[in-house]
């Protein structure tokens, strides 16, 4: 998204980012209301970024969304979706994701309008941040590519902020404010596009950044993207419909699921864990740890019995001669499930 908007969008062909590019881009992330433009008074400028509420996962939009295509929820929960953004970029790097310490999931909903009231000083944490203008758009940096590297990977609280302020300037839905305008056509080495003979096959292969495991020695250009001639096209590349084929190559969706997870000691542990499962229906993963440690023979029974009431069928990587009708000696039990990798 990031590549999209300050290399395809803002950068020229040649990868200049200069004054005019800068201008261009505080008048793309300062254009609507939302956006508050400070000018400190040794001239540096600051933008705060406020987060709106987003349409694209409403709850009605993604069963709608579902039953189109003849799908629909089950036990998944939908929370976020990258049409939105980036789900990481809202949380720093200090305290994480905040269901890593707190033991329940907290994407950010962007379409609950609870996490929207008209006090922005009342909203989420990550509901702002601050654009630092000198910082995140460095004035000694004067190539698109190298300005995409810095927010990037150098200051990703800069990266992480501008694009919040791109999916704002998008308005309820969609990434319009990132994608590169429809007329923008590059053509390799400035050249009219025109190619030798049929298009290669190799067209075919989906849009891709850069392949590499050290982004300090990689070119981000355009020209170095395109320099392989798999996207060639007769009158240039549509950046535009390329980008957003590069997009879909990486779009994603987050979901929460109803699941638990127990320890079983003893046949009092089973009892416990298998009518607490049982009284919570919407329950879709489950995870016991049979960690056995009294009464062997009976917890192993009742965890037997218990599993053949809810899974009566095996399933074809089962070893049929597990089945708790079948076997009874402990011992005899794990050394076979151990044996046969049983994971039920």
């Amino acid at each position: 998204m990031l590549w999209s908007w300050i290399v395809a969008s803002l950068g020229t062909d040649e990868d200049a980012f200069g004054p005019e590019q800068r201008d261009l881009a505080w008048r793309t992330l300062t254009e609507d209301a939302e956006a508050e433009a400070e000018v400190n008074a040794g001239g540096s400028k600051s933008l705060n970024v406020i987060v709106e509420r987003r349409e694209t996962m409403e709850p009605w939009r993604v069963g709608w969304r579902l039953s189109e295509v003849g799908d629909h929820l089950e036990a998944a929960n939908y929370l976020f979706s990258s049409q939105d953004g980036d789900a990481y970029s809202y949380y720093d790097d200090i305290q994480g994701l905040e269901w890593w310490h707190h033991g329940s999931t907290d994407w950010p909903q962007l379409w609950n309008g609870n996490n929207f009231p008209a006090n922005v000083t009342e909203r989420p944490k990550w509901a702002s941040c601050t654009i630092d203008w000198d910082v995140c758009f460095d004035p000694s940096i004067h190539r698109a590519s190298e300005l995409f590297k810095h927010v990037t990977f150098e200051r990703r609280e800069c990266g992480d902020c501008i694009l919040k302020a791109l999916v704002r300037a998008s308005g309820p839905a969609g990434l319009s404010a990132l994608l590169p305008s429809a007329e923008r056509i590059y053509r390799q080495n400035g050249g009219d596009g025109k190619m030798k003979g049929s298009l290669p096959t190799s067209n075919r292969v989906s849009p891709h950044l850069p392949l590499t495991t050290d982004w300090r020695k990689t070119d981000f250009s355009l020209s170095a993207m395109f320099s392989s001639g798999l996207w060639d096209q007769p009158s240039g590349i549509q950046l535009r419909e390329w980008v957003q084929r590069l997009l879909e190559k990486y779009r994603y969706v987050l979901a929460d699921t109803e699941n638990m997870f127990d320890v079983i000691h003893n046949p009092v542990d089973a009892e416990k864990t298998f009518a607490n499962i049982d009284d919570h229906k919407t329950v879709a993963l489950v995870t016991i740890n049979d960690d056995v440690n009294k009464s062997p023979e009976d917890t192993d029974r009742r965890i037997r019995e218990w599993l053949d009431l809810r899974w009566s069928t095996p399933a074809a990587w089962e070893n049929p001669d597990l089945s708790s009708t079948q076997v009874t000696n402990y011992d005899s039990i794990y050394r076979k499930r151990s044996l046969a990798g049983d994971q039920r």
